[in-house]
């Protein structure tokens, strides 16, 4: 629940929408329509934090309007991570409110004053920040060496599921203050989710959200990871030698596009781990010709028996890009967004398209995530199954 790895996290909220090896997407346009390649985000395993201590005063932050962020980390500010309330998994009523607390301590060389926050930056389901604001600024100045809980005040939905909420330590100039090397957020499970019990084998369990079922049918545990050369069960390949769990699931797809799972991740223990896939059996004709498709997604975790631990799928999204996705999109966006302006760039020139003009208020991240949500028709879901070994 705490952290995500800076070095993947220069274009975090258009990372969740891109899938691996995707055409790059382009930045926003200056005077000479400067474009770069966004990367994909994956976050670091986390220790379980620990209830916090009653030594330190808790501080109330101050929201306020939102700041720039500038991708650079400055050397001079570091804060260290001490503990949290409400770690990963937590459990949370349906509309319930709660508080999310950090204890950081100060561990630069600068004095973090009332004009350093914690900024918002994505959220999975995209459209539900929990009521987070934007950006929420310290009330009190730390001195290095000196610690200090920051709460941002949240609200659970209405809806059963699992919602992550990411933030960015920031100084005053925009630039990333290092948490040990990862931002922050908050994971929960909103209302009673139940957990499969499953010693391995195969199970049946479906979950379905934004109109689309995944289904749930095999655990393999402690298997080697020989499979994922060629994305066959069976394959004696080896291009893992070393053992893990592997995950069996189907995809009931809205339509023959090809769509492919996106923002696959293991939780376990505070520990979420970023996961690929491939299909279950690409000599299967009908892997690509149904809209019903089965895959396979694969951990280097071992899950000793009794442990809990969750697979979750955060958004499905098409599987590669055409010359033709970019001017449909423009289409899509126009009454949507009228303002929102980008130009269309050929395949083969490295960046999908130019962002020339948005809506006031809107930033360059949010502009980039619309446009690449209606280029690649990404659907979010948080498709999670919380799991017992």
């Amino acid at each position: 629940m705490k952290k995500i790895n800076l070095l993947h996290l220069s274009t975090i909220l258009l990372a969740v929408s891109i899938f691996l090896g995707a055409c790059s997407i382009a930045k926003k346009a200056n005077s000479s329509a400067q474009t770069v390649t966004p990367t994909n985000t994956f976050p670091a395993p986390t220790n379980t934090p620990t209830v916090l201590a009653s030594d330190t005063p808790t501080i109330s932050p101050v929201a306020t309007t939102p700041i720039s962020i500038i991708q650079v980390t400055n050397i001079q500010d570091k804060a260290h991570y001490i503990s949290e309330t409400y770690p990963d998994g937590s459990n949370v009523d349906t509309g319930a409110s709660f508080d999310k607390t950090w204890r950081l301590q100060n561990a630069g060389t600068t004095t973090w004053t009332t004009d350093y926050a914690i900024a918002y930056i994505t959220s999975s389901p995209s459209n539900e920040k929990l009521g987070s604001p934007d950006t929420i600024r310290l009330s009190q100045a730390v001195k290095p060496g000196e610690s200090i809980d920051i709460t941002v005040k949240l609200t659970a939905p209405q809806t059963t599921g699992s919602y992550k909420v990411t933030w960015r330590f920031l100084n005053p100039q925009g630039q990333i203050v290092s948490v040990d090397g990862y931002d922050l957020w908050a994971l929960i499970n909103v209302g009673n989710v139940q957990a499969i019990s499953s010693s391995g084998g195969s199970i049946s369990q479906s979950v379905t959200a934004s109109g689309v079922r995944i289904d749930l049918t095999n655990i393999t545990y402690d298997k080697p990871l020989s499979i994922w050369s060629e994305g066959l069960i069976n394959s004696p390949d080896s291009f893992y030698s070393t053992s893990g769990v592997i995950f069996e699931y189907c995809i009931d797809f809205p339509d023959l596009t090809s769509w492919s799972p996106q923002s696959i991740t293991l939780t376990m223990n505070g520990q979420s781990t970023n996961g690929d896939y491939r299909f279950k059996d690409i000599k299967d004709p009908a892997t690509f010709t149904n809209s019903y498709r089965c895959f396979v997604s694969a951990f280097t975790n071992t899950i000793p028996a009794g442990e809990n631990f969750s697979f979750s799928i955060g958004l499905i999204g098409k599987d590669g890009m055409l010359d033709e996705d970019c001017p449909a999109a423009q289409q899509v966006l126009i009454t949507q967004y009228p303002d929102l302006k980008f130009t269309c760039r050929p395949l083969d020139g490295g960046a999908l398209y130019t962002l020339t003009k948005q809506p006031n208020g809107m930033s360059d991240q949010e502009a980039d995530r619309i446009i690449a949500d209606a280029i690649q028709k990404n659907i979010y879901g948080n498709w999670s199954f919380n799991i017992t070994r």
